[in-house]
């Protein structure tokens, strides 16, 4: 009888929650995760065939289930409690930050990706006599590694990066830099992107290997532009006990004097800083409006310097650092920008160019092969 009655309490309370949940309005996005949210699949013989219905359907039922993050918060607590240190892969370090954990590299990826960089810096040396550069930051596992749980698997970082120095001509990576620092607030607790100040290491290290002048954090004045930022990995993991986020702004006059050009959106802005996301969710989008598909920065610089930055989301805190050094700055992002980069380098009279992404963008990436775009 006691077996009985769990099971018809369970199925009641299921029963119920499915009543509420075809009830409750349906959102479109979530601000919390920052991202659009599963909507019920269209019907198909073909998806239905390929399991894309099926799954189209557990996608949508999950992402709509009412008190969603509710549950993800719940759930999250109880591994805590239990003594389970991840949640989603996001690990609960010692000093109660959240790192994300890579665990594998899908290796056809990965080649794939680096044969298209290797085309696109031998093809651009040889038709325009253009320096390419490529920088590849490591994810917070490969430089907080000491707060993270022993058990935790992860890519070993150093290694790949290493292969990349290999087989791209003029890549190098911030790793030892931000080593050297990984006791200061270089990665946020929250989020996976590395903090203005290790974008500013990583800035020293550019400069070290393009032959400009070693920058100072003594020429930059900071501003706190939040204190209350939470972000991607908090979104991910349902839970966090440890304090919120600063994001910080590292002023020079010729990054303040820029001008931005957010081509598709018609829209220009004086300054790099899109301050009205610090209202929202996404504070992290202060940093350039987000991810473009496309922006140019016009600065004071007057060296007819013009560099074509080709990159990810970690790109974002690290362009207003390179005002000091370029006349004007394209910056393109792959996800979303879908010509001929040939075109825009004649066009835009493309000096230098950076190729800028994390470790783990870079080997998931679907987009690089667009580097290699033929003019139409």
């Amino acid at each position: 009888m006691k077996h009985k009655f769990m099971v018809r309490l369970f199925a009641s309370l299921f029963f119920l929650l499915c009543i509420i949940n075809f009830f409750v309005p349906k959102k479109t996005f979530s601000s919390r995760e920052n991202r659009y949210l599963a909507f019920f699949p269209e019907f198909s013989w073909k998806n239905l065939v390929q399991g894309k219905y099926t799954k189209g359907i557990e996608n949508y039922v999950i992402d709509q289930f009412v008190l969603r993050d509710q549950w993800i918060g719940l759930k999250t607590f109880f591994q805590k409690f239990t003594g389970e240190s991840d949640n989603q892969k996001v690990y609960f370090t010692k000093d109660k930050s959240l790192v994300e954990i890579w665990e594998k590299i899908d290796e056809k990826k990965w080649k794939e990706n680096i044969a298209q960089v290797q085309e696109f810096v031998q093809r651009i040396q040889k038709d325009y006599a253009l320096p390419v550069y490529t920088m590849i930051a490591p994810t917070a596992a490969a430089v907080v590694f000491e707060q993270l749980p022993e058990h935790a698997p992860e890519v070993v970082q150093k290694e790949r990066l290493e292969e990349l120095q290999k087989k791209i001509p003029n890549c190098f990576s911030p790793l030892s830099d931000l080593l050297q620092y990984r006791q200061e607030y270089i990665y946020y607790h929250t989020d996976h992107h590395w903090t203005s100040l290790g974008a500013f290491y990583a800035y020293e290290r550019y400069c070290q290997e393009v032959s400009l002048k070693k920058p100072s954090l003594q020429d930059y004045q900071v501003e706190v532009l939040s204190q209350n930022f939470l972000g991607t990995l908090y979104a991910k993991s349902g839970f966090y006990e440890g304090k919120k986020d600063e994001i910080l702004a590292y002023h020079s006059p010729l990054a303040d004097s820029a001008v931005v050009d957010y081509v598709d959106e018609e829209e220009k802005s004086s300054g790099l800083y899109a301050r009205d996301f610090l209202e929202k969710t996404d504070q992290y989008r202060v940093f350039l409006n987000g991810n473009q598909s496309l922006c140019e920065i016009q600065t004071n610089k007057q060296n007819q310097k013009r560099l074509l930055v080709i990159k990810d989301s970690f790109a974002n805190s690290f362009i207003p650092f390179l005002c000091t050094n370029y006349e004007k700055i394209v910056v393109v992002d792959l996800r979303y920008y879908k010509y001929s980069l040939d075109k825009l380098i004649e066009e835009k009279n493309i000096s230098d160019i950076l190729i800028l992404y994390n470790l783990k963008s870079f080997s998931e990436d679907d987009y690089l092969s667009l580097l290699n775009m033929p003019i139409e």
